[in-house]
């Protein structure tokens, strides 16, 4: 289904709905080879580490 999708033969609704696992499908969709976003890579900026609360004991 996922090459039907990148093909333009069937919507992503219509192959969501008919997948064994259209939780998988939808990871392969929006994070395989073809997806249009960019991966992060080594030279990607570090996320700022999370703020630590104070120890309230």
């Amino acid at each position: 289904m996922y090459k039907l999708v990148q093909e333009g033969r069937i919507t992503q609704e219509e192959a969501l709905a008919n997948a064994d696992s259209a939780t998988n499908l939808l990871w392969l969709l929006n994070n395989g080879p073809d997806s249009r976003r960019p991966m992060p890579g080594r030279n990607a900026r570090r996320l700022r580490p999370k703020r630590r609360l104070p120890n309230l004991r």
